[in-house]
């Protein structure tokens, strides 16, 4: 069985209603690598051989530190990564059985907020300052469902009230700028599920609310799913929000996936000491010390060699850490896969919370 093989392991599902066949994930990613252009002008890989897959019904949370190639990776199911001035050097995104990354620009279109919608990082900056709410949903409707204007009109007004905007009528006529935080990203929920996609991408929904608001969009989010049937992947650097709403968590560190598995194997004995760190710089709820992860995420134009976390890690030996590059692996006898040579001592001391 290939690394990339036992990383889409427990993302299977049956969809022939969507041409998939049995035994597939709704969303694949497999061995996915993204590159950049450095400022030398050399091609930078980013992301290195990225896998996961999504099934309806379920969230997919993928975490790490700002830098680690998460939302890199969200944007490449989109096939945006060219619109950001990246490529994919390797790997395949296939959606219900067809490859995103081969489809030409009207194909595109066409699943961009049609079957996949994505909520992009800092809605206030993705809404159009220019134009109403309303008619930014509507248009959104009318591309997709070519539906009439007065019915994409209704259908915008509807899917305000759905997500919990007062006054729906009212408020879909007012502009961007006249709404909280907590609304804007409410109108971004509304505007990538308005068109029944059957994927959601949140990347960060949560950034810059407060505690309160954080809970009401992700407990939005997750009664969606399960009215909808969605597939959700959320991306966030905060582990709490990713542990409370994801039934799978992808880990990534340096633009690698260090550890992936059931949220409830992760949470209760972390394998990989980056997991670790994370958990133990999170609060406990119990008044307990923070303790912080020292050091910073390389930089992608000098990674270390061998395991990319070795700098920064108490368990790193010299030799057997540091000189060749680690694989994703299934460790132990769950389906949770670790990117450590030392996962017999790092699950012995790892029941963290």
């Amino acid at each position: 069985m290939t690394e990339t093989d036992v990383a889409l392991r427990g993302a299977t599902a049956t969809l022939s209603d969507d041409g998939v066949r049995d035994g597939e994930a709704l969303l694949r990613v497999e061995d996915l690598s993204i590159q950049f252009r450095s400022p030398r002008g050399s091609w930078t890989t980013i992301v290195e051989n990225v896998s996961f897959g999504v099934n309806p019904g379920e969230t997919l949370g993928i975490v790490g530190e700002s830098g680690s190639g998460k939302s890199v990776s969200a944007l490449a199911c989109l096939g945006l990564i060219p619109a950001v001035g990246g490529r994919v050097s390797s790997g395949r995104v296939t959606l219900a059985g067809r490859d995103v990354l081969t489809m030409s620009r009207s194909e595109l279109d066409r699943i961009r907020g049609g079957t996949i919608g994505m909520i992009f990082q800092q809605p206030t900056r993705s809404l159009n300052p220019a134009f109403q709410v309303g008619d930014q949903i509507a248009e959104t409707v009318r591309r997709h469902l070519r539906l009439s204007r007065k019915n994409a009109r209704a259908r915008a007004v509807e899917w305000l009230d759905r997500v919990g905007i007062h006054h729906a009528e009212k408020r879909s006529r007012n502009y961007p700028h006249q709404f909280s935080g907590g609304e804007a990203q409410r109108i971004m929920i509304a505007i990538a599920l308005s068109c029944n996609p059957k994927i959601l991408i949140a990347d960060e929904p949560t950034t810059a609310l407060d505690v309160t608001v954080q809970d009401r969009i992700l407990r939005l989010i997750a009664d969606l799913k399960e009215e909808l049937g969605l597939g959700v992947i959320l991306v966030s650097h905060d582990l709490g929000v990713i542990v409370e709403s994801s039934s799978r968590i992808g880990v990534m560190y340096a633009g690698q996936v260090v550890e992936q598995g059931a949220t409830r194997d992760i949470l209760r004995r972390p394998a990989h000491p980056y997991t670790q760190g994370l958990i133990r710089s999170a609060p406990q709820g119990d008044g307990s010390r923070l303790v912080s992860i020292p050091g910073t995420i390389p930089r992608f134009d000098d990674l270390p060699s061998g395991c990319r976390f070795h700098p920064r890690c108490p368990l790193s030996v010299e030799g057997l850490c540091t000189t060749e590059p680690i694989t994703l692996e299934s460790r132990d006898s769950t389906e949770r896969l670790c990117r450590c040579v030392r996962t017999s001592e790092t699950l012995t001391i790892g029941g963290v919370r």
